[in-house]
């Protein structure tokens, strides 16, 4: 057996939807699976997953294109926390504002 096969996946999501994806893969490896069949399982399970979060800085979502240092400079000095979804399609969507940290995580739960 190749122990350093790799394969690609696109996952339409981020931070904990790739570990989501991840432990997926390997439960279905673990099952005796192929890596391409377990590809091939998340896949089809990748619009089932579900990303609600939000960020504690806005310095990352500056310096990833998504808000413009001027964005990112007043929201972090006014507290502004985005609420944030991973749509279907894998774009980043913001779904509100709140004003701190505690605001944020409330509207998540």
């Amino acid at each position: 057996m190749d122990n350093n096969k790799v394969v690609v996946a696109d996952s339409l999501c981020a931070s904990t939807g790739y570990g989501m994806m991840l432990r997926l893969m390997l439960d279905f490896i673990e099952a005796g699976h192929t890596l391409e069949d377990a590809r091939d399982f998340v896949d089809g399970k990748k619009r089932h997953i579900c990303s609600w979060f939000t960020v504690g800085d806005l310095n990352y979502l500056k310096r990833s294109g998504r808000v413009s240092g001027v964005a990112a400079f007043v929201g972090t000095a006014l507290g502004i926390k985005p609420v944030l979804h991973m749509d279907n399609e894998g774009h980043l969507v913001n779904v509100s504002k709140k004003r701190g940290r505690r605001a944020s995580l409330e509207a998540l739960a």
